[in-house]
């Protein structure tokens, strides 16, 4: 069984307004903010003696699934990921969240003063993926939130990816997080620790060269994007895009996206078995950052962890067992 996208990790400049908008305006659970610190959390996140960061998690009705992971941390001189509005750029880039009606979300987020950056348009691809309808919007420290809905009642991919929906809507009518984008440097890296790690499977795989879709990601209007969705034992949250750009280079953010910065700093993901996991790491070339450690984690609870490098980009990768 395949291990879904747990948690996404971002790096906050302020606690409070990353709550107001993924609590009061997406409508997540938050839990109760905490005070993380000690030896164990420097060792997990390579951060010097005496750091600490004030975290909260935002989740849905108990789902290990597509949940957000918020810290604050007490640092000085922290570095924003993403500091120029780049559509895409090598590290972890967006989140994805599913809504049933999205002219109705849209129109929920600005009157909450957030930004939209484009506005709803429908994307089709063959006939055997299907179509949605997407719009982006940027959240709190520039990170990117991409709002998809889903067709109803279609023989495609996309079609059945909404037939997984269970009681996963908040009270505004958004998912946990059901899919993330990851710029990688090596597709062939990437895709294999992805499958041998964490034994995600492939939905689709295609090569990207749509010229509205390159001008919504500010790419060029002739470029080629090979990319991959994958997908754990949980049909509908918790996917990953891998995307690779074949004729036309990208910003690389990942020396930037690590703690104490400000952004989407990491993926996290609940193994079977760690030591077996840290053993594929190691056969794969992932730089193991961490020892395994016995750690608290804040709204979580006492896991196995370990940080690891995935090989195909350099993201920062949070490995557990509960």
């Amino acid at each position: 069984m395949g291990s879904p996208l747990s948690i996404v990790v971002f790096g906050v400049s302020n606690l409070e307004e990353t709550t107001a908008f993924y609590r009061d305006v997406i409508g997540l659970d938050a839990s109760d903010e905490s005070l993380w610190s000690g030896a164990n959390f420097e060792a997990l996140w390579q951060l010097p003696k005496g750091a600490a960061a004030k975290v909260r998690l935002f989740s849905l009705g108990g789902s290990p699934v597509g949940r957000i992971l918020a810290l604050e941390f007490d640092a000085p001189d922290r570095k924003i990921v993403d500091d120029t509005d780049e559509r895409t750029f090598r590290a972890f880039w967006n989140i994805n969240f599913y809504v049933d009606d999205i002219e109705t979300a849209v129109a929920h987020l600005k009157k909450h003063n957030c930004r939209i950056w484009s506005e709803p348009f429908e994307y089709e691809m063959d006939q055997g993926v299907g179509s949605w309808m997407e719009s982006v919007a940027i959240a709190p420290d520039n990170i990117t939130v991409v709002l998809l809905q889903l067709p109803k009642d279609e023989d495609t991919q996309t079609g059945l990816i909404s037939e997984g929906s269970r009681e996963t809507r908040t009270r505004f009518g958004f998912s946990q997080v059901a899919t993330s984008s990851h710029s990688v440097s090596s597709y062939g890296k990437a895709y294999v620790f992805y499958r041998n790690v964490l034994g995600m499977e492939p939905i689709f795989e295609e090569i990207m060269a749509d010229p509205a879709l390159n001008k919504l990601n500010s790419r060029p209007s002739d470029g080629k994007t090979r990319w991959a969705f994958l997908q754990g034992d949980d049909n509908y949250l918790g996917k990953v895009i891998i995307s690779h750009p074949m004729n036309y280079t990208v910003p690389d953010r990942t020396k930037v996206a690590v703690p104490p910065n400000i952004g989407y700093l990491a993926q996290s993901f609940i193994v079977p078995d760690i030591k077996r996991a840290v053993e594929d790491c190691n056969r794969l070339g992932a730089e193991v950052l961490s020892e395994t450690l016995a750690i608290d984690i804040p709204a979580i609870g006492q896991v196995n962890a370990v940080t690891v490098l995935n090989p195909g980009s350099d993201g920062l990768t949070l490995l557990f067992t509960e």
